[in-house]
């Protein structure tokens, strides 16, 4: 062989043999059994300061004697060494990361982890009433709640009233896709009129979700449901009534919407996720008042949720309003919103 092909010749073989150990070591990592052979389910996604739960492998085979399971957490304790352990949380709020290893009679090990919320109470903050304004965008007052609850870095659910999305213009609708994209902000259905106190021809009153036929209800929810769809590309999945005032029509209504998974302040007899309300920060509505707010704030509650109505805050109002926030952050509470909740015991 000569000089010349030799030159040729070796670079070539080089590369083939770089070929060959490459695509076998790629065979090797895509091994089926290099993935985890179980996974953690727990049997709470939340749990409450100083509470338990059960933690547990599923596995193929979980009463294999030859697999040694260890357990471990970055907060609490964890008892169990087999495929069922018991998880105790600590005295303090915040995220925690529940960790398995298993190793096989074959010597390989493998690992998986899963995060869980620990609480000392939950906080939904429900804020009625958001409507478009042609000046500002959105009112004014609106807006310095909005700006508030961002700099606090808290979360709060926002009842928009459906016609809005009719009378609004495209900076509305972006400033309200930027609100939904936001973590610390779900837009919730809170109907499509808000219509309250109406007087039928009978002389009787009625509110948009209250004495009035099932097939007006739907199509009122159904408007603002199918308005943000539209308008903001976006699903809703919270509602909650004008004036918390429904009927029957209302829960067969919300019961037949798949989209919707929460409602606030609905019947027991309601099959979706229901929030109820325990005590307020309004007294009375529309007028946030510290002091009977500590006259009335329950911390034993696992949850609480507070009604609020921003636009009719004025200076003084919203002084009382930011005290209840202050007073809950110090008392550690989570801020959390309806279809977070939702996702997070689903």
């Amino acid at each position: 062989m000569s000089k010349d092909s030799m030159k040729i010749y070796f670079p070539l073989l080089l590369l083939t043999i770089f070929v060959i150990l490459f695509q076998s070591c790629a065979l090797e990592t895509n091994l089926p059994n290099s993935s985890p052979p179980f996974s953690i389910r727990l049997e709470d996604t939340i749990v409450k300061i100083l509470d338990s739960t059960t933690v547990i492998l599923n596995m193929a085979d979980p009463g294999d004697s030859s697999l040694v399971i260890n357990w471990s957490t970055s907060s609490g304790t964890i008892k169990g060494q087999g495929a069922h352990a018991r998880y105790i949380a600590p005295d303090t709020k915040g995220w925690v990361v529940i960790k398995a290893e298993i190793n096989d009679n074959t010597h390989k090990t493998y690992k998986d982890s899963i995060k869980i919320m620990i609480y000392k109470q939950l906080v939904f903050l429900k804020a009625d009433d958001l409507v478009f304004d042609k000046k500002t965008i959105i009112p004014t007052r609106w807006k310095t709640f909005i700006d508030y609850i961002a700099h606090k870095n808290i979360n709060a659910s926002l009842g928009i009233i459906g016609n809005s999305l009719e009378k609004g213009d495209a900076a509305y609708f972006e400033y309200l896709k930027n609100l939904a994209a936001h973590d610390s902000f779900e837009l919730w259905n809170h109907g499509y009129t808000h219509l309250l106190n109406g007087i039928d021809v009978n002389g009787d009153k009625f509110h948009e979700f209250w004495k009035t036929p099932y097939a007006d209800q739907k199509e009122h929810l159904l408007k603002t449901h199918d308005l943000a769809k539209e308008k903001l590309g976006i699903t809703l999945h919270t509602f909650g009534a004008p004036g918390n005032a429904m009927d029957d029509n209302t829960l067969k209504v919300i019961e037949e919407c798949d989209d919707i998974k929460v409602l606030f302040f609905g019947s027991d007899n309601f099959s979706k996720l229901n929030l109820k309300c325990f005590s307020s920060i309004e007294y009375p509505t529309h007028n946030p008042d510290f002091q009977k707010f500590q006259l009335n704030y329950d911390a034993e509650k696992p949850y609480q949720v507070f009604q609020g109505h921003p636009n009719s805050w004025d200076e003084q109002r919203f002084t009382e309003f930011t005290k209840i926030i202050d007073f809950l952050i110090q008392n550690e509470v989570t801020f959390i919103n309806p279809y977070e909740y939702y996702q997070l015991i689903n």
